[in-house]
C-alpha cells in the first residue's frame, strides 16, 4: 500500500524546497490556488516521490498569522522597553531574556524579529527590529510551502496533492470520532477535495475508504 506524509521542512532536499513558486506547475481545477512539482530523490538513504506544495490560500493565511503575532510581539517589547528605561527599574538579565524568549517562541518570528539587550550604567537598555529582507525571504521561500513524500514513484506531484487531501479528510473524521462526534463511514461520495494548506500528517488506514483511496488515487467515489 502506497502512503504519503509531510517531511520536516529542514530535513526536505534543498534543490527541491529552494525551488521558486514560478517553477512549480499549476495543479488542476480540482485544487485552486495550489502548484506542486515532484521529483525522485533520495531521503535519509532511500529513493523517494519528494513533492513541493505550494498553496496561495495557505501562504495568505500564515502570512496573517505572522503579522498578528508581530504585531503583539513589537507591542510587548516596546512596553518592556519603556519599564526598563524607569529610573528605578531592577531587572535580572536572565529574567527579561526568558521573557523575551516566550514572546519569541513561533520560529518565524524568530527568523525577523531581532532584539539587542545591553547594561549602560547599571540599567539594562533593550532595542528590537524588524529583519525586512528576511521577512521578504520568508514570504518568498517558506510560506504556503510543504514538502510531501511517498513511496508510490509512478505517482504525479497532483495525485500526491490529492491523496495528502484526502487522507486529511478521512484524519478529520478520526479525530470527530475520538471526541465523541457520530459520523457514519458508508462509502466515499466526494474523495479528495482541495485544503487551503497542507499540515503535517501520518497515513490513515482505518477505513477500506482510505485504504482504497491511498493505493489508487482516483477510485475512491470518483473512479
Amino acid at each position: 500500500m502506497g502512503w504519503i506524509s509531510a517531511l520536516p521542512w529542514n530535513q526536505a532536499p534543498a534543490e527541491l524546497r529552494d525551488k521558486s513558486v514560478e517553477q512549480l506547475p499549476v495543479c488542476g481545477a480540482a485544487h485552486p490556488g495550489v502548484r506542486a512539482a515532484a521529483e525522485k530523490l533520495l531521503v535519509h538513504g532511500k529513493e523517494y516521490l519528494c513533492v513541493l506544495g505550494y498553496s496561495a490560500c495557505f501562504a495568505s493565511e500564515q502570512l496573517h498569522s505572522l503579522s498578528a503575532t508581530l504585531a503583539k510581539v513589537t507591542q510587548n517589547l516596546r512596553r518592556l522597553a519603556g519599564e526598563l528605561a524607569k529610573p528605578q527599574a531592577r531587572f535580572a538579565e536572565q529574567g527579561i531574556r526568558n521573557k523575551i524568549s516566550r514572546w519569541l517562541s513561533d520560529s518565524f518570528v524568530r527568523e525577523v524579529l531581532h532584539f539587542e539587550l545591553e547594561q549602560r550604567e547599571n540599567q539594562w537598555h533593550l532595542s528590537f527590529e524588524v529583519d525586512h529582507p528576511a521577512l521578504m525571504q520568508l514570504w518568498s521561500q517558506r510560506l504556503g510551502r510543504t514538502v510531501l513524500l511517498t513511496n508510490r514513484l509512478d505517482w504525479t506531484a497532483e495525485q500526491v496533492v490529492a491523496g495528502y487531501s484526502g487522507q486529511q479528510q478521512i484524519e478529520r473524521v478520526f479525530r470527530g470520532l475520538k471526541d465523541g462526534e457520530w459520523l457514519g463511514w458508508g462509502r466515499c461520495t466526494t474523495g479528495p477535495t482541495a485544503r487551503s494548506g497542507f499540515m503535517p500528517s501520518t497515513v490513515c488506514s482505518g477505513s477500506p475508504c482510505c485504504s482504497t483511496f491511498i493505493a489508487s488515487p482516483g477510485r475512491c467515489g470518483r473512479g
